[in-house]
């Protein structure tokens, strides 16, 4: 469950506290539901001109835009997307935080083509390792620290065993969530 973009979102714009991972819309319909009511919230918050309502703005229109067409990408990928376009509207191809929304897109499209019922908590970690990638070296401890934690969701996640899939998916969630949030 990508609730990171979420939670940075909402923060950052000052529109809410962060959310639990079971407050997060599980559906499509749910994240356009959630940007409609981000940009009322905006819209009755910030005059005209702000540029925070033009990110709500821009945030509506791509969640309708994937909304309209046909399913097949996860939520944690179509969220990224949803940031990539807004990143695009305010930086150049060069900035680094877009580089890095870049990488995390293309390392969750390598996840989803190498093991296509990837979980969204997977391509979340996996995503993060990409963007962490290119911010840091590959020796630096919060890049190390990443790549552990997605070593030990990987494991987790596909260890052979009598445990039913959901709930090693469930365990490793909230394991994963639990060092990166707590």
């Amino acid at each position: 469950m990508p609730i990171k973009m979420l939670r940075r979102t909402l923060l950052i714009l000052g529109l809410a506290l962060p959310l639990a991972a079971a407050e997060a819309p599980a559906d499509l319909a749910g994240r356009v539901r959630a940007a409609e009511l981000a940009l009322t919230e905006g819209q009755s918050r910030y005059g005209e001109s702000n540029p925070k309502l033009a990110d709500l703005r821009l945030r509506l229109e791509e969640w309708r835009r994937l909304a309209a067409q046909p399913a097949g990408e996860p939520l944690a990928l179509l969220e990224a997307r949803v940031e990539l376009a807004v990143l695009r509207s305010r930086y150049l191809e060069k900035n680094p935080r877009l580089v890095e929304q870049n990488a995390r897109i293309a390392a969750m499209e390598r996840e989803l083509a190498a093991e296509p019922d990837t979980p969204a908590v997977m391509l979340e970690a996996v995503g993060d390792l990409a963007a962490m990638r290119d911010r840091y070296s590959e020796r630096h401890p919060r890049y190390l620290d990443q790549k552990r934690k997605v070593d030990a969701l990987r494991a987790q996640l596909w260890a052979p065993g009598a445990e039913p899939r959901e709930v090693r998916l469930a365990r490793a969630a909230r394991d994963y969530y639990a060092t990166r949030y707590g």
